[in-house]
């Protein structure tokens, strides 16, 4: 085909971010993106589970539809829009749409985490394109930068915090000086957190986005359950006043590292870390997005902007669509990898075991306040191999109880874990000890 004066467009799902898609459609479509794309963009049908709904933003009635086989079977319909979040039946639907000869953009990152070389294959057989941008970080063009822009490039390490929830949390936290607890009531009503949390604050949805980011980074695949997964639901205001102290901040990272002597083998961890304060990531606050991607040519890019929200994750949505409708306006095969590599290029990734990671790290221990306590954490640390760089302990407020805070030397997380399994088992301490890995970063 070619010199296609519309490309049709459904959507699947009609939420908070289909409707932005929507709107942002709708608003900017002859003023704007006929002259970029070359063509008109017109949402011919829209998938929703009840048609008769309030909703913020209005669209005509003659849109909405509750079968998917309307879209599938509809030759007009050229592309693919999947909002509608969750695996299932997404997965299917996304699959159907190749098959029926659609292109697809989803902002589904659970999917393709958790289902994406049923997808990819999908997509390649029918040579139809798969577009994710908003997939990751928002309306921050981290994908199209990184399978694009830094093509020629060797990936070598990705630092990113790509979960605005949990960094509006830590950084009011520290602002604030308020209890987690509090800081993610806030944020609910602020509309930064769902009313269930758990897939942001226990690393989860960050963790999902990382096996993306690999397979763009590194051209490897691998499963969530492969990755160190540490959420921030155990850190209290202390934690983040101690780490103020020793001169760092508090931010939850996703981290994937390249082997240099071995292509296939990468470390992979979504963790809450200990940053100098000073370097570029100890300064995202709020529910913003930041990625540090460092490369063998173009040297180290740093990208920040909004994570989340209706109108930055539209913008990345529709990016995608007027991507593919300039390429169908101009007809031909516009097919191309979704990840950069030829499907058949991306090979498993080892992803080394949590307990060899060496590092530097941050340790609390609440303990009786009693003789030879210091010296029994010491000793046990030093036997296991753990070195102490600082030591750090607040008058204390209570006659009973005491708050220490140690920095170690570099030790081999497996010795630190047997360590802290044994002064677990202590009597004197009040509850189990802290753990929080320091992330120096090499770079500003």
């Amino acid at each position: 085909m070619s010199n296609r004066d519309v490309i049709g467009v459904a959507l699947l799902g009609f939420g908070t971010v289909g409707q932005g898609v929507y709107d942002l459609l709708i608003r900017n479509a002859e003023t704007l993106f006929k002259r970029k794309a070359g063509t008109s963009v017109v949402v011919k049908k829209i998938l929703v589970k009840t048609r008769e709904k309030s909703r913020e933003v209005s669209a005509p009635q003659s849109l909405f539809t509750d079968s998917i086989d309307d879209i599938l079977a509809d030759p007009d319909i050229d592309i693919v829009v999947e909002v509608m979040g969750g695996v299932e039946p997404a997965s299917h639907w996304i699959i159907a749409a190749f098959r029926a000869g659609k292109h697809v953009v989803t902002a589904n990152k659970a999917l393709l985490a958790e289902n994406g070389d049923a997808i990819l294959d999908a997509a390649q057989t029918a040579r139809k394109n798969l577009f994710f941008e908003a997939a990751v970080a928002g309306g921050i063009p981290l994908i199209r930068t990184i399978r694009d822009g830094l093509a020629a490039n060797r990936i070598t390490g990705f630092y990113g915090i790509i979960n605005g929830t949990c960094n509006y949390i830590l950084s009011e936290m520290a602002a604030k000086g308020s209890e987690f607890a509090d800081v993610l009531r806030e944020a609910q009503a602020l509309g930064y957190a769902e009313q269930d949390p758990s897939f942001d604050i226990d690393g989860i949805d960050a963790a999902h986005k990382l096996v993306i980011l690999i397979r763009l980074c590194f051209g490897l695949r691998t499963q969530i359950a492969n990755l160190t997964i540490e959420g921030i639901s155990s850190l209290d205001r202390l934690d983040l006043d101690f780490a103020r102290h020793f001169g760092y901040a508090v931010r939850l990272l996703a981290i994937a590292t390249a082997d240099a002597s071995d292509s296939l083998s990468i470390e992979a961890r979504v963790q809450p870390v200990l940053i100098p304060q000073g370097k570029i990531l100890s300064k995202v606050e709020g529910a913003y997005n930041a990625a540090y991607i460092q490369t063998d040519a173009a040297g180290d890019i740093m990208l920040y902007g909004r994570g989340a929200g209706r109108y930055p994750t539209a913008s990345a949505v529709v990016s995608d669509i007027l991507s593919l409708a300039g390429r169908l306006c101009r007809g031909g095969d516009c097919y191309e990898p979704p990840y950069g590599y030829r499907s058949e290029a991306i090979a498993t990734a080892t992803v080394r075991p949590a307990d060899e990671h060496i590092g530097t790290y941050y340790l609390r221990f609440n303990v009786r306040d009693e003789p030879h306590v210091l010296e029994a954490l010491t000793k046990t640390l030093a036997e296991h191999g753990v070195s102490i760089a600082s030591l750090y302990q607040p008058p204390s407020f209570s006659r009973q109880t005491a708050a220490i805070a140690v920095l170690t030397h570099e030790t081999r997380q497996r010795d630190l874990w047997l360590a802290l399994k044994k002064i677990d088992s202590f009597p004197f301490l009040v509850e189990k000890s802290r753990r929080i890995p320091i992330e120096p970063l090499t770079f500003s």
